[in-house]
């Protein structure tokens, strides 16, 4: 029992003595001056008070300080506050006041130089996987240890992600001189300066309807990918950051080090030939448009019009029936239930009934139909959700046909490379005052029978004879897509 107690008394003191080490490193980077310089929260703090000194109980509040103590078995507020004490005591950077209540900066702060002058942009932390992810366990610490046999370091940006904590490969390092930051780059770098790359941001869903667009035209992108993908640079080995070699890099590692505002020079480079591809490939996709909807028109006036295009054609398995039993559906509701990623990138087009009790969700695949149809969110009352087979799913594509051949009829005021935008009512349709030469692209004496000055919105002289109303007045399902391109 003796030597059983003695154990326990001799782990809870190295717990203790670890706890105390970490407050005092925590609590000095708190009050660091890579730290205050940034941190808006102590800076007003500290603006509030005359003498520099900081109450205790203010780091109460802070998630790291309490973590640290519930993790060794201290949660009383005093007994927090002693170790608080105790921390600053082995500190040469803290001073306490008199009463032990309040702690200060034992030096003022010094004028350093300009941050970016002495930081540095830090790749391949992660190995060969170059962007992080699952299994990288990069802390800290761990980028402190190797960088501070340089300098010192004032301060360590490590983005990770929200979902599993783990880092994304990169870091910026702050050190307290440019010299040191200069050292770094010469010590620790392992990856040629031509090479060096700069993280760009993830795509917009602008961007990746795009390239949805370009892959359905049959365009190649195969070229653009080294544009336009999120690139790193290093870390062509290992899993994680080693220990420092005699080179400065990880141990079997290739690690980037690079001066912040070399970085940032990289990064709009890249971000501009990235800029460059994509408004390339926005043109190449707009000019296989319109060409697409001038073989159709040049079909359409020969009366040999090849039908919808593919995939607006009968495929079994892709029509989702969404029903709600107290009616209110919409796009915003329907788009909330839906979770980002796949599941909402399989929807192509929604189309609503007029009653709002119903909707058919037109999915990219039948896969894409199975996860629409496993999500808890779609099946739940008063919502449900079918497949359409048989006898249904055909008269919903036969539906699909018709509204097609509707819309591309010669004469109907939608047909066309430039299509009107459709009005509120067949009223507003009658006057809106289409003329000649302007922006729709409607001119007089086309096919469309749209005229300059007409406000019944018929030439006498068209080819369709339509009058104001017909192709217009007709009610249509109100329908919302995903995609533009996708109708």
């Amino acid at each position: 029992l003796a030597a059983s107690a003695a154990a326990a008394s001799s782990d809870l003191a190295n717990k203790l003595d670890e706890l105390t080490e970490q407050l005092k490193r925590q609590l000095e980077f708190y009050l660091g001056e890579g730290n205050l310089l940034k941190d808006r929260f102590l800076r007003s703090e500290l603006d509030k008070t005359e003498d520099g000194y900081l109450p205790l109980r203010l780091f109460l509040r802070f998630n790291r300080v309490i973590e640290f103590c519930h993790r060794a078995g201290v949660k009383q507020r005093d007994q927090i506050l002693a170790r608080l004490r105790v921390a600053i005591g082995a500190s040469r950077l803290l001073a306490l006041d008199d009463d032990g209540l309040r702690v200060r900066r034992a030096a003022p702060l010094r004028q350093l130089e300009p941050v970016d002058e002495r930081t540095v942009y830090v790749d391949g932390l992660c190995g060969s996987g170059a962007s992080g992810g699952s299994g990288c366990k990069v802390d800290r610490d761990s980028v402190a240890k190797m960088f501070s046999t340089v300098g010192q370091v004032l301060y360590i940006s490590l983005p990770c992600y929200r979902t599993t904590g783990d880092s994304k490969g990169f870091a910026f390092v702050e050190f307290e001189t440019s010299a040191e930051a200069q050292l770094a780059v010469d010590r620790l770098n392992s990856v040629p300066r031509s090479q060096w790359r700069a993280r760009l941001p993830k795509f917009s869903s602008q961007v990746r309807s795009l390239l949805r667009a370009a892959e359905v035209l049959k365009i190649d992108t195969t070229q653009l990918e080294t544009a336009l993908y999120d690139q790193g640079c290093g870390g062509d080995s290992g899993d994680s950051v080693g220990t420092s070699s005699t080179s400065g890099s990880a141990s079997g590692k290739r690690l980037a080090v690079m001066p912040k505002a070399e970085w940032e020079r990289l990064r709009q480079e890249m971000k501009s030939a990235r800029d460059r591809e994509i408004a390339k490939l926005r043109s190449r996709v707009q000019k296989a448009k319109s060409a697409e909807a001038n073989r159709a028109n040049v079909e359409d006036a020969a009366g040999g019009a090849a039908g919808p295009p593919a995939h607006l054609r009968f495929s079994a398995g892709l029509i989702v029936r969404l029903t709600d039993a107290d009616g209110g559906l919409t796009r915003k509701r329907i788009r909330d239930q839906l979770p980002l990623g796949e599941a909402r990138d399989a929807v192509a087009y929604i189309d609503i009934d007029e009653d709002g009790r119903g909707a058919c969700l037109r999915c990219r695949d039948a896969a894409a139909a199975d996860r629409l149809l496993a999500l808890p969110q779609l099946t739940t009352p008063p919502l449900s959700a079918e497949l359409l087979v048989g006898q249904q799913e055909r008269d919903y594509w036969d539906k699909i046909r018709r509204d097609w051949e509707e819309k591309h009829r010669p004469g109907c005021p939608l047909s066309g490379p430039a299509r009107v935008k459709r009005q509120a009512s067949p009223a507003s349709v009658g006057t809106s005052g289409i003329a000649s030469g302007s922006t729709s692209g409607v001119a007089s004496g086309s096919t469309s029978g749209v005229a300059s000055g007409s406000t019944s919105g018929v030439s006498s002289g068209s080819t369709s004879g339509a009058d104001a109303t017909s192709g217009s007045s007709a009610k249509r399902p109100k329908r919302i897509v995903f995609d533009s391109d996708e109708d």
